[in-house]
């Protein structure tokens, strides 16, 4: 199941965007954007940040937010946040979902975004995939952009 669910999002990255994911795009898609969250920062300069999406699914609430590169307007990540109630305490993770170049095949974070899914439970992966497969199709299927 976990194979099939990265090999989705490979694919359906690898057919839609172009230009690939760097390591500190990478880095700030996972990591800097919890203190956009938390501390109300603003967007790193260079960036645009596109409407966040809201879904919950059972005990899982997943936002999704892509980051835009201001130069062209590509896409540099999906931030993934997901957030999950339980009888022993709520967590909240952070996660990129990275994407690949159609030239080189390749992108940063590809390998952390395995072990991201790896480390998923169940309700949490089944959650992200119904999200972010929502979003795939209105991104790459019908264009739609971040608002400046």
């Amino acid at each position: 199941m976990k194979f099939l669910f990265t090999l989705f999002f490979t694919c359906i990255f690898a057919s839609a965007f172009t230009q690939a994911t760097t390591q500190s795009e990478y880095n700030y898609i996972k990591r800097g954007l919890k203190d956009v969250d938390e501390k109300g920062m603003d967007a790193k300069s260079g960036y645009t940040l596109g409407e966040m999406e809201q879904s919950e699914f059972g005990t899982v609430t997943v936002y999704l937010r892509p980051v835009y590169r201001d130069v062209d307007n590509s896409i540099a990540g999906i931030s993934i946040v997901t957030f999950q109630t339980a009888l022993l305490g709520d967590t909240k993770k952070y996660y990129c979902l990275p994407a690949p170049s159609l030239e080189s095949k390749k992108s940063y974070g590809l390998g952390d975004w395995q072990t991201d899914v790896d480390l998923m439970n169940s309700t949490e992966m089944k959650a992200v995939l119904k999200m972010v497969s929502y979003f795939y199709t209105i991104e790459a299927v019908y264009h739609v952009r971040a608002k400046k």
